[in-house]
């Protein structure tokens, strides 16, 4: 399964939250994604992680099924889960960069 998608002509790298791969985040986007405790969940208890996100420099919640994606230049954001099929499209192995 590919982790590269595109979105228009930027291709970026992706890692979706399933609530369960946290080493996987943690390795791909390190100290700007965090679980969050049951008891800390204040907003939204369904939001069981966070990331810090670049362009605002703020973090934002990640329930399951949310996206955690890279762009060319390093910037991280979250895309949630159901609007992620609707904005990116997978790339074929042999346009994915090494």
């Amino acid at each position: 399964m590919s982790d590269r998608y595109r979105l228009r002509v930027i291709a970026v790298t992706a890692r979706q939250w399933t609530g369960l791969n946290d080493t996987e985040l943690t390795m791909f986007a390190e100290t700007r994604f965090m679980t969050v405790p049951a008891e800390e969940r204040d907003d939204d208890p369904y939001e069981t992680a966070a990331l810090l996100e670049s362009y605002h420099d703020s973090w934002l919640g990640l329930r399951p099924g949310d996206w955690v994606v890279r762009d060319e230049q390093g910037a991280f954001s979250r895309v949630r889960g159901e609007a992620f099929p609707k904005t990116f499209e997978p790339v074929a192995d042999e346009e994915q960069q090494p």
